[in-house]
C-alpha cells in the first residue's frame, strides 16, 4: 500500500527570533507576528518598523496583559514625533494654589460633607470653562495661605489681589448680560467674590460699612449674588451646584417649623440676643451667652464675634455660620438695624459697583415669596 504523500508547506529561516527560540511557525506580519501579539511579547518586527521609520500596517489591537513587555509598542508612535525643541512652561504658582484649594481650602468654606464635594469637585469643574471662576478659586486660596503661612503673608496676598483682579475684569463685562447658561459661573464668581472682600485685611482706619479699596462694597457684591439667585433660581436648582441649593431649602425649612414654636414674647428675646452681640463683653462671658442661646440666633451672631476676635470652642459652636447659607435667599433677610445701616451705607458709598448697571430688587434684604 502507497502511503500519502506529506503536504508540502513552505519553509523559512527569517522568523522573528521568538519564534525561533519557541521552535514553532511565524508568520512574519508587521509590526508584529500573530504569535507574539498573541502572548503579549515583543516582536522583532516591531523594533524593526519603529527603528527605520517604517508605516506600521494596520493590526488588530493587542490585549493589555503584560504592561512592561508592551511599552516600546505604546511609545512607537512617540518616537516618529520630533521632539519639541523648547519644553513646555508649567505654572507652577497657579499649580500649587489650585492644588491647596483642593486638599485645603474648600474643605474650609462648608460644613455640610455633600458641600463639600460640590466646592472640592463641582466648582474647580465651573473654574475650567470660566477664567473668572478659576481666577476667583486660585485667589481664595491664595489668601488662605496667606493666613496660614504669616512668614509668606505679603507673598500669598500679593498673588490673592493679582488673581482677584483678574477675574474682576473678565467678569465685570458678563454682569450685564446674565443668562441661564452662566448664571452658575456669575453666581459663584459673585459668591466667592464676597468671600474674598470679606476676608481681605483691613487696617483700623477702615469700617467695613462704608466702600473702599479693601473691601469692595461687599453690601452691593451681596445686592447682586441675591439678584441672581431671584432671577434664575430655577436654573441654579438644575445645574451642577444643585446641592447648595437643596441644602439651603432644608435649612429654610427647618427654621420655618422653628419660628413656629416662639410665640410673641420671643420677640423681645430676639432684641436682647442681638444686643448681646454687640456688647463689649468679657470672652467669658460671650461664652456663657453661647451656651445659652439656640441654633437659630447662634448663627445671627457668629459673625460679630468673629469680627471682634472671639470664636468659640468647635465643640461649643455647633451651629457654625455656613458659606453655603448666602445660597438660601430667606437667609438675605432684615436683621436689627438693617435699614439705618443701609441707609448710611448708601450715604457714603456715591461710586458705582460693578452691580449697579443690573436691575436691583426694591428691597434686597427682605425675603422673597414662598418658592413651589
Amino acid at each position: 500500500m502507497k502511503l500519502a504523500s506529506r503536504k508540502p508547506h513552505r519553509k523559512t529561516r527569517t522568523g522573528c527570533s521568538t519564534c525561533k527560540r519557541r521552535k514553532i511557525k511565524c508568520d512574519e506580519q508587521r509590526p508584529a507576528c500573530t504569535n507574539c501579539r498573541k502572548h503579549s511579547v515583543q516582536c522583532d518586527y516591531l523594533l524593526l518598523t519603529t527603528s527605520t521609520g517604517g508605516s506600521p500596517t494596520s493590526t488588530p489591537p493587542i490585549p493589555a496583559q503584560s504592561g512592561t513587555s508592551l511599552l516600546p509598542l505604546a511609545i512607537g508612535p512617540l518616537r516618529q514625533s520630533p521632539l519639541p525643541q523648547n519644553p513646555l512652561p508649567l505654572n507652577l504658582r497657579d499649580l500649587e494654589l489650585l492644588h491647596h484649594y483642593t486638599t485645603s481650602t474648600c474643605l474650609t468654606l462648608s460644613s455640610d460633607p455633600s458641600l463639600k464635594a460640590l466646592w472640592r469637585i463641582n466648582v474647580p469643574q465651573i473654574g475650567f470653562r470660566a477664567d473668572y471662576v478659576m481666577h476667583t478659586i486660585l485667589s481664595i486660596s491664595a489668601l488662605h495661605l496667606a493666613h496660614y503661612l504669616p512668614e509668606k503673608r505679603e507673598y500669598y496676598a500679593a498673588q490673592g489681589k493679582a488673581h482677584h483682579q483678574s477675574g474682576l475684569r473678565m467678569a465685570t463685562s458678563l454682569l450685564a448680560n446674565v443668562t441661564n447658561d452662566n448664571c452658575d459661573s456669575i453666581y459663584i464668581f459673585s459668591t466667592m467674590t464676597l468671600f474674598i472682600t470679606l476676608a481681605t485685611s483691613r487696617t483700623s482706619e477702615d469700617f467695613l460699612l462704608l466702600r473702599n479699596e479693601t473691601n469692595g462694597g461687599w453690601l452691593e457684591l451681596l445686592k447682586g449674588t441675591y439678584f441672581i439667585i431671584r432671577n434664575y433660581e430655577h436654573s441654579l436648582i438644575n445645574s451642577s451646584l444643585s446641592a447648595m441649593f437643596v441644602a439651603g431649602r432644608k435649612r429654610e425649612n427647618l427654621r420655618e417649623e422653628a419660628s413656629l414654636e416662639y410665640s410673641a414674647e420671643t420677640d423681645d428675646l430676639q432684641e436682647l440676643r442681638y444686643h448681646i452681640s454687640e456688647s463689649q463683653l468679657e470672652p467669658h462671658t460671650y461664652s456663657l451667652f453661647w451656651d445659652l442661646l439656640d441654633e437659630q440666633h447662634r448663627l445671627w451672631i457668629r459673625w460679630p464675634i468673629e469680627e471682634i476676635g472671639w470664636v468659640p470652642d468647635p465643640d461649643r459652636a455647633a451651629a457654625k455660620i455656613d458659606p453655603s447659607l448666602i445660597s438660601n435667599p430667606i437667609q438675605v433677610q432684615q436683621g436689627p438695624q438693617a435699614q439705618p445701616m443701609d441707609k448710611m451705607y448708601q450715604e457714603h458709598s456715591p461710586h458705582s459697583s460693578v452691580y449697579d448697571h443690573s436691575p436691583q430688587p426694591n428691597n434686597y434684604m427682605s425675603p422673597p415669596g414662598p418658592t413651589t
